[in-house]
């Protein structure tokens, strides 16, 4: 029998994602060893990661696994 949990999951990206809008949020995919990930996040949120104009960019997405 398996134990309730509330899963987390932490991606790090270091470029800023090619992305477009599907039903009012910001979808990008990421890719790691041949696995892809479809992400979907708040605009307010994009705009937060892809807003500073650092000459070495990177980002810490955390969030729960959608269905």
């Amino acid at each position: 029998m398996a134990t309730a949990a509330n899963i987390q999951i932490t991606c790090k990206i270091s470029e800023v994602p090619r992305s477009k809008r599907v039903d009012g949020k910001v979808e990008f995919l990421m890719m790691e060893n041949n696995q892809v990930v479809t992400v979907r996040v708040k605009p307010k949120q994009f705009e937060q990661l892809t807003e500073h104009p650092f000459e070495y960019w990177g980002a810490s997405i955390i969030g729960r696994r959608g269905i």
